[in-house]
């Protein structure tokens, strides 16, 4: 298991037709467990209630690595989780990010 310090996460959703959702909420750690079987991110000192409450389904979850100075955006397979009101559990569809230099974003 990995754990990194971030200060935000982004939810995105993009549908036929080219409209987008998005949304920033506050955080305080990810925990990524990335292996091939079961790839999960489990988001602590995120207010849970706001992110299961949103009206769409994100299809995508990014964050940024202060220590390798990269974004890192993972396709979702499942709506989030939440585990308690100030953490949420993703299921990603792959345990491999699209990785971008905090410099391309």
């Amino acid at each position: 298991m990995f754990t990194t310090v971030t200060g935000s996460l982004l939810l995105e959703a993009t549908y036929v037709g080219g409209r987008h959702d998005d949304a920033s909420f506050p955080c305080e750690s990810i925990e990524m467990e990335l292996n091939f079987v079961h790839p999960t991110l489990v988001v602590r000192g995120i207010a849970s209630q706001h992110v299961v409450a949103l009206r769409w389904t994100p299809d995508r979850v990014s964050f940024g690595l202060p220590e390798l100075a990269q974004l890192w955006t993972f396709k979702l397979r499942a709506p989030p989780a939440a585990i308690c009101p100030r953490a949420v559990r993703f299921e990603l569809a792959s345990a491999l990010p699209f990785s971008h230099t905090t410099g391309d974003v």
